[in-house]
């Protein structure tokens, strides 16, 4: 935390150089009495990442292209070493207390300023601080070098999480979705912050629906502390308590803030000022907040003992309709403000009010939350770890749970004060390894992390693993089984097996599901070279050069067998259709049950690297798929679904569909027109507010190889129009799925998609 009038940022005339392991630390070699030379040496970016500084140094290809990320596994072997030499400290700043804040070095790092060692930090996501008052050169340049060894051994999704012992940006050794590629670097902002000798080292505001009690924690010595409410520069209330103690304030007309679709955002400025004895102010401190309450609430016909899942800000439930966030990067430290603003307006655009931050990826940088803030986005946030492929508990090890516990409390404590921080958990998929079910909140690595939670953010809901199970993987053979927070399926299942899933699947909490498709066009004739696309598609699932870029999860065997032998455009679009198909039914069928059913989120609206096929709504490079536009269109606030058991049928087989209303209020009178191939099917009558199951339709499939079910709900001046396409023929018809997807795409776009 630092006087936000007071401080500048180094940015500017930043070098790198890599040395191998220790080199910037030893003397003369004993041989021949020559120095530690620096393999590369080149312009540095803070923020930044050293992959991306060297790739535009010209000294390592991109990793993204083709299988380039092998050709950098080397960057890790090396120590790096940033130099500032050209820090210049103005003489305004004398006569205060200056702080070197860095917030966020990765990983494990030394720092020196005008020759002097301030000290070495282990780990990622937190705040490092160092008082650099006496070493100060006013005037003319000051020199900071900071010297970063060799990134940590760590195992890869494939490994134990039993030993697990770094906190740092898990995925990058390698996930399902992303290759090996182990970065480093300082990765956010440095600053120099003046102030009057004190500082808060974190501000948690808590609302309970009248007042905020404002608790904090302070570096250095005040007498008093005076708070402020401030909205559009206008200070609504105040309050001053004795150092130390919480300051309550009590505005007289509290603006609520609530998520997207659930009313307004208003944000406030909360400011700290510490005085000392005699009223002298020591610095003024600022952070944007909210005011909203949280609960929880069980779903109906729970069990006794299912965690209250269903989520109400401000006594108003919000069902979660949402998306798993990975690493937005695997060049962590290259995202800018604009890539992280492009993907919250994605979010927000895409009719999502929610989203889940996985515990295999980051923390990001503090402009992402403020964002999600902004946009009315709420946030379940994992504690960064994950279990992998092999079930087995986390981390038990007293030196572990004491460092994890640090840097975990410190996550805790900087998002205290953001209002879309509604839900943690202990992290992703824990499982025990001797049941397979889920993690339970005894576990001494979860325990402590619920400590956390009561301690920096007391009412968040803290879940001991996502996927809270008690089964905690979708398990198609038992679906009798009564989920409460589950995760799965992440395929297309098939033409009838994925609608009885979701038909019948009655899960409380869908924290992760999805289903694989191709990428765009555009992002393959990035990633790959010309001749690639020369190889047969029947081989992308096990060509090396491909399988670099999706790991599996091509779908060519699963699309040709339904579709024929396609071509490359074509099995773009069957692909991404039959992925759209997936997520759009799953997402309305918990809309149908929404109540009993509080929350789904979709895995996952990015990737933090350009793959050839993956789970993602939006590919690397920003573009969405039509997932994305499926998925948008199935959340619309005013929107009408049908239950359906099949996508194919055989010609003059007896059929049915089920429709469902779902309208933003009740008590509207509303008009439904059904078409079925052309046969019209009418209702009316007035909203719920809850989904509204409206009488089946039986049919007999028509004489074609494919036909439409179009739905058309009225509400007033509101119109809502959505489309489902089946199929009859024995090789469903490529033809029809062409004329289909256009209908989510311009006409220059669907040009160039078939």
């Amino acid at each position: 935390m630092y006087d936000q009038s007071s401080y500048i940022k180094i940015t500017e005339n930043w070098t790198l150089a890599g040395y191998y392991t220790f080199g910037p630390f030893v003397g003369a070699a004993m041989e021949n009495g020559s120095l530690p030379f620096p393999c590369v040496t080149c312009k540095a970016h803070v923020p930044g990442s050293v992959t991306a500084d060297l790739v535009a140094a010209g000294e390592l290809e991109n990793p993204y292209y083709e299988k380039n990320t092998l050709n950098r596994e080397w960057i890790g072997n090396r120590h790096w070493v940033y130099t500032n030499e050209s820090i210049i400290i103005p003489e305004s700043m004398m006569g205060k207390r200056l702080r070197l804040i860095f917030l966020g070095v990765d990983y494990k790092a030394h720092f020196y300023f005008n020759g002097q060692r301030l000290g070495e930090h282990t780990g990622m996501f937190e705040e490092i601080v160092f008082d650099i008052t006496d070493t100060v050169k006013f005037g003319e340049a000051n020199t900071l070098r900071i010297c970063l060894e060799h990134t940590p051994f760590e195992h890869s999704y494939t490994g134990y999480i039993t030993e697990k012992s770094t906190v740092k940006t898990h995925c990058s050794y390698r996930w399902d979705f992303c290759p090996r590629m182990v970065d480093c670097g300082i990765y956010d902002e440095v600053l120099i912050a003046a102030d009057g000798g004190v500082a808060p080292t974190y501000i948690t505001p808590l609302w309970d629906g009248e007042r905020l009690e404002v608790r904090y924690a302070l570096d250095g010595s005040a007498s008093k502390m005076k708070a402020e409410l401030i909205y559009n520069g206008v200070c609504e209330t105040e309050a001053t308590a004795k150092a130390g103690d919480a300051v309550t304030l009590k505005p007289q007309n509290p603006r609520l803030w609530f998520p997207a679709g659930a009313g307004e955002q208003p944000m406030y400025c909360l400011k700290l000022t510490p005085m000392g004895e005699n009223g002298e102010v020591l610095g003024e401190f600022c952070v944007e907040t909210a005011l909203r309450s949280l609960s929880y609430k069980q779903c109906p016909d729970a069990p006794a003992d299912a965690i209250p899942y269903k989520l109400h800000v401000n006594g108003k439930y919000i069902r979660m309709n949402g998306v798993n966030l990975c690493p937005v990067d695997l060049m962590f430290g290259s995202v800018t403000d604009e890539r992280y603003e492009r993907l919250v307006n994605q979010i927000r655009d895409g009719g999502f009010n929610a989203v889940r931050m996985w515990g295999g990826g980051n923390l990001e940088r503090e402009i992402f939350y403020t964002l999600c803030d902004r946009a009315g986005i709420v946030i379940l946030h994992d504690f960064l770890q994950s279990n992998i492929t092999n079930c087995c508990l986390p981390n038990h090890e007293p030196e572990f749970l004491s460092f994890f516990g640090g840097i975990m409390t410190n996550v805790a404590r900087k998002l205290s004060s953001h209002p879309c921080i509604v839900m943690y958990s202990g992290g992703n998929e824990i499982r025990d390894p001797a049941t397979g079910s889920t993690i339970g909140y005894d576990d001494p690595n979860i325990a402590m992390l619920g400590r956390i939670v009561e301690e920096c953010s007391p009412g968040t809901l803290f879940l001991p693993t996502c996927g809270s199970g008690p089964y905690p993987l979708v398990d198609p053979d038992h679906s009798e089984r009564y989920y409460h927070d589950v995760h799965g399926p992440w395929v297309y299942m098939g033409v009838e097996a994925a609608y009885s899933l979701w038909n019948n699947q009655r899960a409380m909490y869908n924290s992760e599901f999805g289903c694989n498709g191709m990428t765009n066009l555009s992002t393959l004739e990035k990633i790959l070279a010309p001749d690639a696309f020369e190889i047969p598609l029947a081989e992308w699932i096990t060509n090396p050069r491909i399988r670099h870029h999706h790991d599996g999860w091509d779908t060519y065997y699963r699309d040709s067998s339904l579709f024929g032998e396609l071509n490359l455009k074509e099995y773009i679009a069957i692909s991404q259709y039959l992925m759209g198909e997936g997520i759009r039914y799953a997402l309305e069928s918990g809309r149908r049950r929404d109540g009993e059913n509080c929350g789904m989120l979709v895995w996952q609206m990015n990737e933090p690297w350009p793959n050839s096929a993956c789970t993602n709504l939006v590919d690397y490079y920003g573009t969405p798929k039509l997932a994305y536009y499926m998925a948008r269109e199935a959340l619309a606030p005013l929107h009408a679904s049908i239950e359906y058991d099949r996508l194919t049928a055989k010609k003059g087989d007896s059929l049915h569909v089920t429709p469902y209303i779902h309208a933003p209020e009740a008590g509207l009178s509303y008009k439904l027109t059904i078409s079925i191939d052309g046969d019209i099917h009418t209702f009316e009558g007035i909203t719920s507010d809850t989904p509204l199951q409206l009488d089946t339709i039986g049919y007999t499939a028509p004489e074609k190889d494919a036909y439409r079910v179009t739905l058309t709900l009225e509400i007033g001046d509101k119109r809502n129009d959505i489309t489902y396409l089946f199929f009859t023929g024995e090789t469903l018809s490529r033809e029809a799925v062409f004329a289909y997807i256009k209908k989510y795409y311009s006409e220059a776009e669907a040009a160039s998609l078939i």
